[in-house]
């Protein structure tokens, strides 16, 4: 009966982390480092964009009711954004595809965690501050991405014992 919580645990707190470390790590070098650079550039232009029709369409769906009005905003920017996707992405083109995948999505998952999360949940019920905005930030997935990214930018991977690459491969 249990069994949908800790899997949905597992998969934020050990599938998805192993999954973001070990492509980070693996791909994210610096000879690609100008490359994975125009990647998130790319992404930071795309999500500008869809931020800025997605804030204009929900003013057309919602006039008065400003909460429903970041709802609908939320929606058309993000549709169905989470990590649960990762898998098939790796399987229908590859793991150096999903390195260039993850990096791609990184600032849509930073903008979902600052402004997303900020515009679904109810003024009276959130939290704000600095603080929250990076403990929204700070998701077990995006830790283990940016940790990747300094391992493999550092070239550090080959220094790990071999138990500790085969264990994270394992849970990709």
């Amino acid at each position: 009966e249990g069994s949908g919580p800790v899997l949905a645990k597992l998969e934020n707190w050990v599938f998805c982390p192993a999954l973001s470390f070990m492509t980070a790590a693996t791909y994210f070098k610096v000879e690609n480092l100008s490359l994975h650079g125009m990647n998130i550039i790319l992404s930071c232009i795309v999500a500008a964009f869809a931020l800025t029709i997605a804030i204009l369409l929900s003013r057309v769906f919602v006039r008065e009711a400003v909460y429903e009005r970041g709802v609908y905003a939320y929606a058309l920017m993000f549709g169905n954004f989470g990590f649960v996707g990762d898998p098939l992405v790796i399987a229908l083109f590859g793991d150096e595809f999903f390195a260039y995948y993850k990096l791609f999505s990184l600032p849509l998952s930073i903008l979902c965690y600052v402004w997303g999360i900020g515009v679904l949940v109810p003024k009276e019920n959130s939290t704000s501050g600095t603080k929250a905005i990076i403990k929204r930030i700070l998701t077990p997935p995006t830790v283990a991405l940016f940790v990747g990214i300094i391992v493999g930018i550092t070239d550090t991977l080959k220094f790990f014992p071999e138990f500790t690459l085969t264990s994270l491969d394992a849970l990709k």
